[in-house]
């Protein structure tokens, strides 16, 4: 999950306040049942959480990650823990 999956949209004229909110793209999304862990490396680099970047095992709970990341990025403008070497490597 990252922030450019997320759509919004003033869905009803009539109500400002009222927005219809959308996640798209599950392309490399898996299903992971209760118990089960994955050590697959898909994604975007910023929003993964230190597990998936150590290769290490991992479970539903890296999309509660992905959403505090996208939370902390809605808020402040800034993806978190990016570095300005990271970015430049992939300039």
């Amino acid at each position: 999950m990252k922030l450019e999956n997320i759509l919004i949209s003033n869905a009803e004229k009539g109500h400002p306040r009222y927005l219809d909110t959308r996640i798209i793209d599950f392309g490399l999304s898996t299903v992971l049942l209760e118990g089960f862990y994955s050590k697959s490396k898909v994604g975007t680099v910023a929003f993964m959480p230190p597990e998936v970047l150590l290769l290490r095992e991992h479970n539903q709970k890296m999309d509660v990650w992905a959403l505090g990341i996208i939370l902390c990025t809605m808020l402040t403008g800034h993806i978190p823990f990016v570095s300005l070497r990271s970015i430049e490597q992939t300039v």
